[in-house]
């Protein structure tokens, strides 16, 4: 995700619908001129330019870049094409100062030091001069200063040929050497400038380490849009951005823990679905993962779009909040496996610009899209494990043995949406999934089965430990910890089952020793 001001521009609210003329004009131009400069300084990985929002101040300019992941520019050289554009665009103006490359703003301090220093080897030009120079001075010396400054002369003359020598920079202000006084001056002046250079050098790469970011956008089924909800300091924003972050929180903090870091929400817009005559609201949502999170550990863009398909309804229901989970799609990714992931399930009634979005990843991944579940969907055997754990909290009621009744599937849907995450974490290469089976009395005893590989099944203490471990965090139903059993062994390892034989052996036992009494 690259941005950039333009001063000179006006912003206007138009900018901030994408299906409008104004929006559409902009992103074309800009994309006109931007996109073949990057192709020309990355002509072997760059892909794709793609202008994806406007925000107010001058005018904002926010845009996507795709590139192969196998040669992905640096930060630095991604802003360096815009700022050697800077001059050559028509339409618009790049302000050097504000470009960021994934939310790192690059400081264009770097850029211009070498300018301060092309300066100093200019003035190296007369070096030729100062021999020159050298050569006159000794005589208006000798001629001014031979009372007064000898001594100083002297020294000045032994030190400053090894001084010269040493750093041929400091030589350009040698020309003054006509006041051997000023020389001191001049060259601690020289000294000085240069030091900043180098440590305007080594801050740059310093920011490099930036939050890692996803991009999101999703319809809010039920929001009709207004236009108060292009002002960000209005009450209407607030309310709903309100209501949109907590219902991202919740579903991504239930799934990631401390990896995840926050929800920001960047803009609401207007789409237009074909099913309703009203405009409802789209929003573009950052989810944003913890700065120490290893890039091996970030989800893929699918299990992006799938947390929030399996959670978000169940999350944003405590909002107020109603999603279309089929639209839901990545806009921007951190990971160089492209920029966009389109949500398998998108809804085909609703007209916007998903189709432009996708079209970048259509191009470059049919190939591992076809093989990919080739290699996948290969028969692998599947063990079965049956959990049960009691809610203590919850009433149970007739209507919880009924599996086609609207109790039983709420409840199955709950724990399913708010479980089944975190199997997947914890078991990322082989659990496969989660069926909430059946309800028993006293005061709830829930039963579901997981699926996994069976050629890595996590043992029934790792299987435990994940209820155990979400018990502090689920919402509308609880789990006591001590009830759990999985396969029928309770957590703690001792056996539930107790065969009719056994129970009939120790009955018989019972009665022989009573009646040798």
């Amino acid at each position: 995700m690259v941005t950039f001001r333009s001063l000179q521009s006006t912003f206007t609210s138009e900018l901030l619908n994408s299906s409008s003329a104004a929006f559409r004009n902009r992103s074309s131009m800009i994309k006109q001129q931007l996109q073949p400069r990057y192709q020309q300084a990355f002509p072997s990985s760059f892909r794709a330019l793609e202008v994806v929002a406007f925000r107010s101040g001058s005018v904002i300019n926010e845009m996507t870049l795709s590139f192969d992941n196998t040669s992905v520019p640096n930060n630095t050289q991604i802003s360096d094409v815009l700022i050697n554009a800077t001059d050559s665009v028509s339409g618009f103006d790049i302000e050097g100062n504000s470009i960021t490359v994934d939310g790192t703003a690059i400081t264009v301090t770097t850029t211009t030091a070498p300018t301060t220093t092309a300066a100093a080897t200019t003035t190296t030009a007369p070096t030729t001069t100062t021999a020159a120079t050298t050569t006159t001075a000794p005589t208006t010396t000798t001629a001014a200063t031979t009372t007064t400054a000898q001594t100083t002369t002297a020294a000045t003359t032994t030190t400053a040929p090894t001084t010269t020598t040493a750093a041929t920079t400091t030589t350009a202000p040698t020309t003054t050497t006509a006041a051997t006084t000023t020389t001191a001056q001049t060259t601690t002046a020289a000294t000085r400038t240069t030091a900043p250079t180098t440590t305007a050098a080594i801050t740059t790469p310093a920011p490099a380490a930036s939050e890692p970011t996803y991009v999101l956008s999703v319809d809010l089924s039920e929001e009709p849009f207004s236009p108060e909800l292009r002002n960000r300091s209005s009450p209407q924003f607030k309310a709903l951005e309100r209501r949109v972050v907590q219902t991202c929180e919740l579903t991504y903090k239930n799934m990631f823990g401390r990896q995840f870091s926050r929800c920001i929400v960047r803009a609401f817009r207007s789409v237009s679905p074909r099913t309703t005559p009203m405009n409802i609201t789209e929003v573009q949502l950052e989810v944003i993962f913890n700065r120490t999170t290893p890039i091996s550990e970030l989800p893929q863009n699918n299990v992006v779009v799938q947390t929030f398909v399996d959670n978000a309804n169940a999350s944003a229901s405590m909002f107020n909040l109603t999603i279309n989970t089929s639209t839901i799609n990545v806009l921007v990714s951190p990971l160089s496996d492209g920029t966009t992931t389109t949500n398998p399930a998108t809804d085909p009634t609703r007209t916007t610009a998903p189709t432009t979005a996708t079209s970048p990843t259509a191009t470059n991944a049919p190939t591992t899209a076809t093989t990919a579940p080739t290699t996948t969907t290969t028969t692998v055997a599947l063990t079965v494990r049956m959990v049960t754990f009691r809610s203590l909290q919850s009433t149970f009621t007739s209507d919880l043995l009924d599996s086609s009744s609207a109790a039983f599937r709420n409840r199955a849907s709950m724990i399913k949406q708010q479980l089944q995450p975190r199997y997947q974490r914890e078991f990322p290469s082989s659990f496969r999934a989660l069926e909430v089976v059946a309800f028993r009395n006293g005061s709830v005893i829930n039963e579901m089965t997981l699926s996994f590989d069976s050629t890595s099944v996590p043992s029934n203490t790792q299987i435990a430990n994940v209820l155990i471990n979400a018990a502090g965090f689920v919402i509308g139903f609880d789990i006591e910890g001590s009830s759990i059993t999985v396969d029928g062994i309770a957590s703690s390892g001792v056996s539930h089952k107790i065969s009719f034989v056994t129970a009939a052996s120790l009955a018989l036992l019972s009665w022989l020793l009573a009646n040798q009494q």
